[in-house]
């Protein structure tokens, strides 16, 4: 899943970039995945509702989400959130 708001705007306008990225642990060998499971309907309504109301309380000049879910291998990216 991808959302973006305000997508076209140039990196010379840019004051900052947040990210938010979790990865996933392999407990020393013990794991070798997590299996995320989500419902896709509610997970994008939600985090469209966060976007809109960041976007209603900050001046931010673009938005971009990227969920991720599925067989998830120690070690691997699991979800990253970028704000611009």
């Amino acid at each position: 899943m991808a959302v973006d708001h305000c997508p076209n705007v140039s990196e010379s306008a840019v004051g900052a970039v947040t990210s938010f990225v979790v990865y996933g642990r392999d407990e020393d060998g013990r794991l070798a995945a997590l299996e995320l499971e989500y419902y896709s309907g509610m997970a994008e309504a939600e985090i469209g509702r966060v976007v809109k109301e960041a976007v209603a309380r900050w001046p931010l000049m673009a938005v971009t989400v990227v969920h991720r879910g599925g067989r998830i291998k120690g070690s691997s990216q699991k979800r990253e959130n970028k704000a611009r």
